[in-house]
């Protein structure tokens, strides 16, 4: 099962997402294309995906608040955006342990070092994206401990962030006193 979270909008690039699903099922490799969110461009991309015979291989799921939940169901998430900072779900997905391929148009630091995230030119013919997904999908994947480890040590555990505020505010009152 191949995934997507993301705000229906021009840069998150879902009409890309959909071509490479159209061309996986020509090509005869089985698939179901899960897109979460919402926005202006949701209406045309599920009539795009009607006109393209994709209305059995895609389901759009609107906003997801199980977002983990959702992550744990994937084999792949896709992320072919025009450009990104540093997405959010992007990062979830890695946290989960669930492998990534992405586009060039999103920042290297997204790339939480776990071996999960595969970059991708958007020059590149959805067939060439479509066997970076297949290969994604059977690699092997990094266990919980080393997931937790190395997103602890990328500046992502909450407790360590939390103190660090906290550290600040203290800062900031004791100039104040």
């Amino acid at each position: 099962m191949i995934g997507h979270i993301g705000r229906f909008t021009e840069e998150k690039n879902h009409e890309f997402l959909l071509r490479l699903a159209a061309d996986m099922k020509e090509r005869g490799i089985g698939l179901q294309l899960i897109l979460a969110g919402d926005g202006p461009l949701r209406t045309d991309m599920e009539n795009l995906a009607a006109k393209l015979g994709l209305d059995d291989d895609v389901r759009f799921i609107g906003i997801e608040e199980r977002v983990h939940a959702l992550l744990k169901t994937l084999d792949v998430f896709v992320m072919p955006s025009l450009y990104e900072g540093l997405p959010v779900t992007l990062v979830e997905a890695q946290a989960s342990g669930v492998p990534c391929v992405i586009s060039d148009g999103i920042t290297e630091e997204a790339d939480a070092g776990l071996g999960l995230v595969k970059r991708l030119s958007l020059k590149e013919p959805p067939r060439q994206w479509a066997s970076v997904v297949l290969r994604a999908a059977e690699a092997a994947k990094p266990d919980g401990a080393r997931i937790k480890e190395t997103l602890r040590r990328q500046g992502y555990d909450a407790g360590e962030n939390a103190g660090a505020v906290m550290k600040l505010y203290n800062m900031n009152w004791k100039k104040e006193q």
